[in-house]
C-alpha cells in the first residue's frame, strides 16, 4: 500500500539555510506492477518514491507545493510530475521577475528567486514527431545529474521537469537550484587570476572529477569552461548545462573521452588566449588523466582534436567580432 512520510529538511540551498518552520518534504513510497516482457504474463513489482517539496505559509500550516518529482528506487530517471507551484515557476520565466540569461527561438533560460528555469521550445508537428521516441531534454539532464550524484560530482540539483503540450506546440521545462553566489564559472575567475593558477587547478582538481564521470560511462557533451564552475579557492568544482550529456559504451570510451579532454584544453586556450601553450596544456592534461583512469588516451590524438576545436573556436570568435 501507500506509506506517507513527512520529514523536515535542513539544507543549504543557494547560500540560504532553510529552517524547520520554512520547508518540509512529503515522501510517498509506492509500488506498481509492470509486465516483465511481451512473451510472459508475469508481473514485476517496481518500487518508487514521489517527493513533494512544500513551503510553509506560516508556523503551522503548509503552503503551496513548490516542486514535485517522481523516480524509481533503482535510479532510473523518469519525467517528473508537475504541480501548481512548479507551473507557476515556469510561467514566471516570461514575467518581469525573471533575470533572463538566454533567449533564443528554441531555448529561453533565466533565474527566478532561488531557481534556474530553462524552457525548450518544440514548435510544429515535425519537431514533435522527431522528439516522440527520444527522451526530453529535462529527462536527459535528470538522468545525467543522477549519475553525477552517484559519482560525487557537483551539479545543480534538478527540482522538477515538466512538459506542456498545446496544439502544434510543445514546451519542456527544466527547473534546477540556482548556483550559489560563492561559485562562478571558470571564465569569470580567469578575469581575476593568472591563467597558470587556473590551469593548475583544472589539472589537479577537475581532471579527477572528469575521470570519475567517464568511469560512470557518462560524457558531458559540451565541456567548455563556461559549463564548469568552482569556488574562489579553485578547489571545489562542478559542472553545468547537461543538455548534451549521454551514456556511452566501453567500446567507444577512448574516442569519446579523448574528445572531452580536447574540448576542455581548447576551451582553456581560447578563454586564456594562450594559444601557443595549447600543446603543453594538452600533454599535461592527458598525463594526469592517464595516471587516474583505466581508459588510456593517446596524446597525439587528443592534440589533433584540440587543434580542430581551437580552429572552430577562433572562427566563432572572429564572427562575433
Amino acid at each position: 500500500g501507500l506509506k506517507n512520510y513527512k520529514i523536515l529538511i535542513l539544507r543549504n540551498i543557494s547560500g540560504k539555510t532553510l529552517f524547520r518552520g520554512e520547508i518540509y518534504i512529503c515522501l510517498i513510497h509506492h509500488k506498481h506492477s509492470v509486465k516483465g516482457s511481451s512473451k510472459t504474463e508475469n508481473l514485476i513489482q517496481r518500487e518508487g518514491i514521489s517527493c513533494r517539496i512544500i513551503r510553509r505559509a506560516d508556523k503551522h500550516q503548509p503552503g503551496p507545493v513548490i516542486a514535485c518529482s517522481q523516480q524509481s528506487l533503482n535510479r532510473q530517471g523518469k519525467i517528473l510530475a508537475g504541480t501548481s507551484g512548479a507551473v507557476e515557476l515556469c510561467l514566471a520565466l516570461d514575467s518581469e521577475q525573471a533575470a533572463i540569461v538566454k533567449n533564443r527561438p528554441k531555448i529561453k533560460a533565466g533565474c527566478c528567486g532561488d531557481f534556474f528555469i530553462k524552457r525548450y521550445n518544440l514548435p510544429g508537428v515535425l519537431n514533435q514527431l522527431r522528439s516522440y521516441f527520444k527522451n526530453s531534454r529535462p529527462q536527459i539532464v535528470l538522468e545525467a545529474a543522477q549519475i553525477l550524484e552517484e559519482n560525487h560530482i557537483a551539479t545543480p540539483i534538478v527540482v522538477a521537469a515538466l512538459t506542456q503540450k498545446q496544439l502544434f506546440r510543445r514546451c519542456d521545462y527544466l527547473i534546477t537550484e540556482k548556483l550559489s553566489p560563492r561559485y562562478k564559472v571558470v571564465p569569470a575567475w580567469l578575469e581575476k587570476i593568472s591563467p597558470q593558477i587556473c590551469y593548475n587547478a583544472l589539472i589537479q582538481n577537475f581532471i579527477p572529477l572528469l575521470v570519475k564521470m567517464h568511469h560512470g560511462n557518462l560524457c558531458h557533451g559540451d565541456l567548455s569552461l563556461r559549463n564548469i564552475y568552482c569556488d574562489a579557492g579553485l578547489s571545489d568544482f562542478g559542472v553545468l548545462d547537461l543538455d548534451g550529456a549521454k551514456k556511452f559504451s566501453s567500446c567507444k570510451a577512448e574516442k569519446i573521452c579523448s574528445a572531452e579532454v580536447a574540448r576542455l584544453v581548447s576551451s582553456f586556450a581560447l578563454y586564456s588566449k594562450e594559444y601557443d601553450k595549447a600543446a603543453l596544456f594538452c600533454s599535461e592534461a592527458v598525463k594526469k588523466y592517464n595516471t587516474l583512469s583505466k581508459i588510456r588516451l593517446d596524446v597525439s590524438a587528443v592534440a589533433a582534436e584540440t587543434e580542430l576545436f581551437m580552429e572552430h573556436g577562433k572562427k566563432y570568435i572572429a564572427g562575433l567580432a
